[in-house]
């Protein structure tokens, strides 16, 4: 009689798994929702995992780094993480109330940043000096990776 049970839990299981929809996130935030009839579609906002406020409207974020060590690809790494730093904290104080993750909000701005070209300066003294301007378009695309 038990192994009756067991192999009836592990029945229905398996068939709750395979017949209903399976949410996934993507690397760059977005959720999907897999159907078992092997299509897919982008989830709702409606399913979304934060409460972001919908009527955000930021035109534009600028934040500085800057840092200083023997090699200039070191100092220009360490230079553009502190960016990446400020910007989240930017953001993040324009969206009180909402209960997204602060380390979510850094990854989607890093994530964000491969599409931003940042202005550099390099000196003798191997100081780094990076800046970064998100335009409305970069800061849309963050959001739409926090939803």
């Amino acid at each position: 009689m038990g192994r009756m049970i067991g192999l009836t839990a592990i029945a229905v299981v398996v068939t709750a798994v395979c017949a209903g929809d399976i949410g996934v996130t993507l690397d760059d935030g977005r959720r999907v929702i897999l159907h078992p009839d092997k299509t897919w579609e982008f989830a709702s906002a409606a399913e979304s995992r934060s409460t972001l406020p919908k009527d955000i409207q930021l035109n534009r974020l600028t934040a500085t780094g800057m840092s200083k060590r023997e090699e200039m690809m070191e100092a220009f790494a360490a230079a553009r993480e502190e960016v990446i730093k400020r910007l989240s904290e930017n953001l993040l104080s324009r969206l009180e109330g909402s209960d997204v993750d602060p380390g979510r909000v850094n990854e989607c701005v890093g994530a964000e940043m491969e599409y931003v070209e940042p202005s550099k300066q390099f000196s003798e003294d191997g100081t780094v000096k990076v800046e970064v301007v998100l335009e409305k378009d970069n800061i849309e695309s963050i959001l739409e990776c926090l939803r």
